[in-house]
């Protein structure tokens, strides 16, 4: 398929075809953790409370590795754009390399240490015995994370979204299917409890890197590529680095900042600590449309700088920003007008109600903003300029963890001023990227052909 629709065609229709591919996979993603909860929880409370301590550490590795994807889709979309689609394959090749040496360097100390990771983060020896029947597995699988971001992130940055969201379908099918017969031991299949869960979960992620992998290798690829033909050029390497580097530090700050709001969220209950996960389920389905406009972004921001086409890119930079508000100003609306209804789909509590409605009622109005916020990290991301989200992470996050812990006993004394502290850095960070895009240094390609 031609890709001229990506630096030629009407901007508003190839954001949405780009997205919506980009939309599904995302939601298909989200059922691997959904799909394991729920069959988890039948073998007791503990089990899922051993997912719980892997979760975080598995967010910070995705962060990481999605960091680096961001930066290969950046490199491939430029030079795409710039029809240099052999320097494209290479900057592929270079970024499959180094996702398997990144792979190398997490998975060995995280498996050696992890009882001890573990043991920090409060599991008891009960829970420390459950908790590494399913991390061994899964920790020891971070070469198919990775692997498995870089190579969509690859056909991303070509303009091919379908590749990586059929990938993913049918890669949780097999979870799906996988997840009871090897959880319960159904049929021939030996009851493996917590340990099938992980195993399943393996198997249907190794699915789907062998899946990529195979089509990258194939005639059918926009982008495809010949490893008999590799050569390794430092150059490349240390580019890719040097774009994914900043994108991965942005990520992982997003990802611990996440994991420490717990502990400001957790001196207010526990009916707090449960308001606040159903919190994150709602915002993680409210901010899938702004994700996967930015994704498109990504794509066709750098395709179009790589062609040379600076006022498209600024134009698509415009759209895109325009879409992603007004999307996420209607749901922010639903949310006002009916907070409840969203806390109740997942528990009866009238305290944990409590905390969820007044969350959304004093943050929905913020929604638009973060609409500016999320498309505009993706826009400097598909331009290869990064060093203002390091920067935007670090004032977001600072605001809230550091004003959080620091004025902890005004903080504590009513969950609204910590909310209002959300606010604060709802409002701040949004305008600070909304000045960086409008002040225009972002819209220049970083690639040398």
């Amino acid at each position: 398929m031609d890709n001229n629709y990506i630096v030629d065609g009407n901007i508003y229709k190839a954001l949405i075809k780009l997205s919506l591919p980009v939309f599904i996979a995302f939601v298909i993603h989200m059922s691997y953790h959904f799909v394991d909860t729920i069959f988890v929880a039948r073998l007791g409370a503990e089990y899922v409370a051993a997912l719980a301590y892997v979760t975080p550490i598995l967010f910070i590795i995705f962060a990481i590795a999605q960091g680096l994807g961001i930066g290969a889709t950046a490199l491939v979309a430029q030079h795409v754009g710039a029809r240099n689609k052999k320097k494209a394959a290479n900057i592929a090749e270079h970024s499959l390399l180094l996702s398997i040496i990144l792979s190398i360097v997490f998975t060995v100390p995280i498996l050696i240490f992890q009882k001890s990771i573990f043991i920090a983060m409060g599991a008891t020896p009960n829970l420390l015995a459950i908790t590494s029947k399913y991390s061994s597995w899964v920790f020891g699988a971070f070469g198919v994370v990775f692997i498995g971001f870089i190579s969509g992130a690859i056909l991303r940055g070509a303009g091919d979204m379908k590749t990586p969201m059929i990938s993913m379908g049918i890669s949780a099918v097999i979870n799906i299917i996988l997840d009871p017969l090897l959880i319960f031991g159904i049929g021939p299949f030996p009851a493996m409890g917590i340990t099938g869960a992980a195993i399943a979960t393996v198997l249907a992620r190794t699915f789907q890197v062998v899946y990529i992998c195979y089509f990258l290798l194939s005639k059918k690829s926009k982008l495809r590529l010949n490893l008999r033909f590799f050569k390794f050029d430092y150059h490349i390497f240390s580019k890719i680095v040097a774009v994914g580097l900043p994108a991965s530090i942005a990520s992982g700050i997003r990802s611990l900042g996440m994991t420490f709001i717990m502990g400001i969220v957790s001196g207010y209950g526990a009916m707090a600590v449960a308001a606040w996960g159903i919190i994150f389920k709602v915002e993680g389905f409210i901010f899938l449309p702004l994700i996967s406009i930015g994704t498109a972004a990504i794509t066709m921001i750098g395709q179009n700088l790589g062609a040379g086409k600076i006022a498209r890119a600024q134009k698509i930079a415009k759209v895109s920003i325009l879409i992603g508000t007004i999307s996420v100003f209607f749901i922010g609306l639903i949310l006002f007008i009916f907070p409840k209804f969203f806390i109740t789909i997942f528990v009866p509590d009238l305290a944990v109600i409590k905390f969820g409605v007044m969350y959304f009622t004093m943050i929905a109005f913020t929604y638009p903003l973060m609409g500016i916020y999320f498309v505009g990290v993706a826009i400097l991301q598909g331009s290869g300029h990064l060093k203002p989200v390091i920067v935007a992470e670090i004032l977001r996050w600072g605001i809230v963890l550091g004003f959080g812990y620091g004025l902890s006993k005004l903080i504590l004394s009513d969950v609204r001023n910590f909310y209002f502290l959300i606010i604060i850095a709802s409002i701040i960070t949004p305008l600070y990227i909304l000045y960086i895009i409008l002040k225009g240094d972002w819209a220049k390609a970083v690639i040398k052909n």
